[in-house]
């Protein structure tokens, strides 16, 4: 995993284009997309160029979980864990290793990849309700009435919702909670 000061500036900049209001509103996103990139890079073989496909999967990750969220999944991983105590302490920049990435940690990126296919990113839009993150495939999308649009802003108040989640528009018009 490279994380030189070019290739995070290179990352940096494709998400200052690409999801400007994250990168300007939310630093720790900012983080985990660079984190998330260099590990799915390092397991998907991408280490010396920025893979747009990956890019835009991450962004999208980003884009439909909360901030907690994002830190719960990071926390899962042995190369976070292995330097848990330091970033507990509040050091600041503190250097990931490679070799602190194991099968474990590379299997759980193997996992987030199945769960967020390109198709997802390629035919899914992301309604955000923060903390609530909505999925809706774009054709329903184009659907949403603005009587729909209040029973998602009703629904971003649920708690047992787990982002992201799934809307689907029935064929009376419904809207459907998956």
């Amino acid at each position: 995993m490279l994380f030189s000061t070019e290739r995070k500036q290179i990352l940096c900049n494709w998400l200052l284009e690409n999801n400007r209001d994250t990168f300007m509103s939310s630093p720790l996103k900012v983080q985990k997309f660079i984190f998330m990139y260099e590990c799915m890079s390092k397991v998907g073989g991408y280490e010396y160029e920025l893979n747009e496909e990956l890019a835009k999967r991450i962004n999208f990750i980003i884009s439909s979980l909360t901030e907690n969220e994002l830190s719960d999944i990071t926390h899962l991983f042995n190369i976070w864990k292995s330097k848990e105590q330091e970033i507990v302490d509040g050091k600041k920049h503190v250097d990931l290793h490679e070799y602190d990435f194991n099968e474990c940690d590379e299997e759980l990126i193997k996992d987030i990849l199945s769960i967020y296919p390109m198709k997802l990113v390629d035919y899914y839009k992301i309604i955000d309700k923060n903390p609530k993150y909505f999925l809706i495939h774009v054709n329903d999308y184009d659907k949403l009435s603005e009587e729909l649009h209040g029973v998602i802003d009703v629904l971003a108040t649920k708690d047992d919702l787990i982002n992201p989640v799934y809307l689907t528009i029935s064929e009376t018009g419904g809207l459907l909670v998956d």
